[in-house]
This record gives structure tokens, sequence and C-alpha cells, in this order.
């Protein structure tokens, strides 16, 4: 049998590598993980399985959460013969480590080389374990549980076995303007709401706008033709009611208004967790249940029903509503002009609205931070659905938009996500309320 991933840690840390193992596999990789019990089995048959499964693995990572365990003597038999298969040109994968509470300084030297991730951002590896993208903008996608998958490749600018990988690609191309239609074939526009196209709160002193967004029917899901010239097979019809998004995230400002310091620490959680302090940047390393405890004191300060938006708000209010072009991004097809990405970023948050807005006035929909969304990751049901809300339930909850340090296809305004409802990585919030 062949793996994609052969994932390696000492005994000792067996419950977090469980941990990435059914990430991974939920993912849609296929893992080998060798357990306590075949390293009990004796040398002779440990080694027989471990070596087949090194073999048959096109990637390797290692996690451990104390410097002495990645040389303990199984661990670093198992590193040391797939970095020798690598240094051979028998392997052309991925290294990685996934570490919790120690630096990668403190590893082996022939381990600092390659790419670490802490581990409350392990579903980062991801972006290292697909195979290689196509070079054309057709991009190979597939279907996980209803979850696009686009294959990505190693981040720009960072070492893989000791080549500096950086990425460089043409300016894109404007996209032609269309003939205008005769004026009986063209579509009316919108009739505008008497409803305030955006409403304005504040709460200690801090304020924040929610945009009004007229309810329609559109195409969630990608849209871009295959190879073969047959639609995406997730693509499907959804209808919205009217309803208010946030006109930014919600920025760091806003939460330490919301969480002060007593209600913060009353709630378990930090009163500003951003990794990339500044009160006009978002405030990100919040898991959705953080999200939770804070929506509900936010709405014990305001007397209003402030919510996550469901997948299909996100997806639509990204799109532009009944104002969309039909852009890629978020207000763009040139991903710069709109977005924080892995090219332009310099490797951090950005305040927000620096970027050019998209066709409603949203900023930073796309890049920057990923956002959480208030649905259960999920298959995609290919019938017209109105208002959909949360499927069933499962471990993982949806994330949108891609973030700093993403490449652009994660920007992409169809692009779904998602991670553990207690992960704590780039992800912020953006607010929804009901009309």
């Amino acid at each position: 049998m062949s793996y994609d991933v052969f994932v390696s840690c000492k005994s000792e840390d067996y419950q977090l590598g469980q941990e990435v193992y059914d990430f991974l596999t939920e993912s849609g990789l296929s893992v080998f993980m060798a357990d306590a019990e075949l390293r009990k089995r004796g040398k002779s048959e440990y080694g027989k399985v471990i070596n087949e499964a090194l073999e048959s693995s096109e990637h390797f990572i290692l996690l451990a959460s104390k410097a002495e365990y990645a040389s303990s003597p199984y661990v670093e038999e198992e590193w040391q013969i797939f970095l020798e298969e690598k240094r051979s040109g028998r392997k052309h994968g991925n290294i990685l480590t996934i570490l919790k509470d120690i630096d990668v300084a403190t590893l082996p030297i022939p381990l600092r080389r390659h790419q670490s991730f802490k581990f409350s951002e392990y579903n980062g590896t991801l972006d290292y374990l697909w195979p290689k993208r196509r070079s054309s903008r057709e991009e190979s996608h597939t279907l996980i549980e209803g979850v696009e998958i686009i294959k990505v490749e190693p981040e720009p600018n960072t070492l893989v076995d000791g080549i500096e990988i950086i990425k460089v690609e043409p300016e894109p191309e404007p996209k032609p303007k269309p003939e205008p239609k005769p004026a009986s074939e063209q579509k009316p526009e919108p009739k505008s709401s008497k409803k305030d196209a955006v409403v304005k709160f504040t709460v200690n002193g801090v304020s924040f706008e929610m945009v009004r967004v007229d309810g329609g029917t559109f195409a969630m899901g990608n849209q871009r033709r295959d190879e073969d010239g047959t639609r995406a097979k997730a693509a499907h019809q959804v209808s919205l009611a009217n309803y208010y998004i946030g006109k930014f995230v919600v920025t760091q400002a806003l939460w330490k208004a919301v969480m002060d310091g007593a209600w913060a620490k009353l709630l378990g959680i930090n009163a500003n967790p951003s990794q990339f302090k500044g009160n006009n940047r978002p405030v990100e390393n919040v898991s959705w249940v953080d999200c939770q405890k804070f929506i509900k004191r936010l709405n014990k300060l305001t007397g209003k029903n402030f919510r996550l938006p469901s997948e299909a708000e996100w997806e639509y209010a990204a799109r532009g509503g009944q104002k969309g072009l039909d852009y890629e991004y978020a207000g763009s097809n040139n991903i710069d002009k709109v977005a924080w990405h892995a090219d332009n970023s310099s490797g951090k948050t950005h305040a927000v609205g620096l970027k050019k807005s998209n066709e409603l006035g949203l900023y930073d929909m796309s890049g920057n931070v990923d956002e959480w969304c208030q649905d259960y990751r999920s298959k995609y049901k290919l019938s017209s659905l109105a208002n959909p809300a949360e499927q069933e339930a499962n471990s993982f909850r949806v994330i949108r938009g891609g973030n700093f340090s993403r490449y652009s296809d994660y920007c992409l305004v169809t692009h779904r996500n998602f991670a553990r409802a207690k992960t704590r990585s780039m992800i912020g919030l953006r607010l929804c309320l009901s009309e």
C-alpha cells in the first residue's frame, strides 16, 4: 500500500499524533503512523513494516513536544531513513515538522532547514502535502466530502531541502470588457432598499459598521470549467434573505472593547490573543468557540443578535451580492488589488481597509485573515437551497477567505477550508446580523 504521508512521533506524543492523523485522513490523505504496539513487536517486525511504509510514503511529518523526542531511537531512525531517500534522489516529497511548545532551533540540525509548524497551526501542512499544481490557471480540483481541495505548491520564499522556493507569476491579464447588450436584453438594476445601506454601532467607545446585503439567488461553488468542458459538480443554486455583514473583519480594538480584561478572564480567553498586534489589524488566533463567547458578550452589550455568517451568506457577500461582477477574488480578478496574501504581505497581517473593497463596499474578504463561518463542514447539496443553515454535526467548522500566508488559490471566493472548532490560528471573524 502507498501512503501520502508518514507521521512519526514518540509514544509520549501519540495523542497529539492521533489528532494530526485524524485531521489528515479526514482531509482525504492516506496516512501511516507507527503506534506503540508496533514498536513492541520487536526490531525485526517493526523494521520490516516501517521500511515498507517509509518507502511507499510521499511526504514525512515529524511531531514532537520535546526537543529530545526528535532524537529518540525509533523517531530518529524514521526521519533519517526518509532524509537519506531524499538525498539520494529517490524521493521528492516534503519533510515537515509539527512542534508543540518547542522551537525549531532545538531540533537536530538536518531537520531545522525544513518547513516547521506550531501544533496549533498544523492545518497549514495541507499546503505542502498535495501533489504539485498545474502551471495553468485551470488548476486541478477534487471534492472530498464536498470540500473543494485545490492542489498547491510549497509557500513562496521558504526552504524545501535547502532550496529557496520563490514564486513568480506574470501580471494577470485584464479581462476584456463585454460588449454592451441591447437595452431590451439588459437586466434592470436591483431596486434600492429603503433600509439603511450601512448601520453603525458603538461599543465602549469603539465603532463598527454593518453593510446591508439584499438577498437573492446565486450559483454557490466553483463555476470554472474542467478540462473536459463540464461544470464543477460543487456549483448549486442558493437563495438568501436580506441580512447585514461586517464592513471589516473584527479588529483588535473591537475585540478588546467587548472582551475587556475582567470578562476575558471570566470567559477563559485572551483579551487580545492576536500574534500581530495593532488596534486596526484583524483579531486572529481565535477559535470558533472563542468567537461564540465574544458574540454572546457583544449581544449583551448591544441588545442585538449578532452571529457568524453562514457559509452561503459569506460567499454571496464576497461575490458582491446582487451587484457582483463574477470576480475570482472579492472585488477583482487581480488579487493584489483586494487582498494581502503570500506574495505581498511580508508574512504578517495588515490594518483592515487598506485594499480595494468589493462591489458591496466590504473589505479584506479575500486574504489578510481566514474567517470563521457558523456552519459545520459538510458536502454541498447539489439541489437548490433557501437560506441553508448548519448541516450535520461533526468535528470541523468552515473557514473562508484565505490569509496573508496563503497562495492566491486559497483566497478565491469559492474556496472552502475547515478547522476544528477549538483551533487557534490565523483565523478571525466577520459579524453577521439578520434583518
